[in-house]
């Protein structure tokens, strides 16, 4: 089973299936458009938050033109299978997907659950591999109001 990883968290990095498909993402508004739908691939996600969420600033003159080209390269980057609809999208992830938010979110949970059964052993090694990840940068190099809001859920992380 070839691995998908994704790390929003420090380096941007996307792994699917093994091959690795940051850099063929269409520029800063697609890694941005990608980085929303995986932060938010529990549920579908319609057309116009998409907009706001790459064009917070500054949205284009046809924001459903601009979003249908970008969604259509990354569809193209991605490959068959990742985004399922097209009026609400879904980004579908193997089961086997480890994204670095989502792993850090579950490790404060262990974290916590060890810590009432004073399981000290198995409380550190999940508190610590929730602050190594939350330690980092959330798009360190993107800024928008959605992303704000997930980096102070990481900073709960390491409270």
């Amino acid at each position: 089973m070839a691995p998908t990883a994704i790390q929003l968290c420090g380096p941007y990095v996307v792994e699917l299936d093994g091959r690795r498909v940051e850099q063929a993402l269409p520029g800063r508004q697609g890694r941005l458009l990608f980085a929303y739908l995986v932060l938010n691939r529990d549920r579908p996600v319609g057309r116009p938050e998409l907009v706001d969420a790459v064009w917070s600033e500054e949205p284009p003159r046809e924001p459903a033109d601009a979003l249908a080209a970008l969604l259509s390269k990354v569809r193209a980057t991605l490959g068959e299978g990742y985004l399922e609809g097209r009026t609400r999208l879904t980004l579908l992830l193997p089961a086997h997907a480890e994204v670095d938010v989502e792993r850090a979110m579950t490790a404060v949970h262990q974290a916590e659950s060890a810590c009432s059964q004073e399981d000290w052993p198995r409380a550190w090694g999940a508190s610590l591999s929730a602050q190594i990840i939350a330690n980092r940068t959330l798009l360190g190099d993107y800024e928008g109001e959605w992303i704000e809001v997930w980096r102070r859920r990481l900073d709960e992380v390491l409270v």
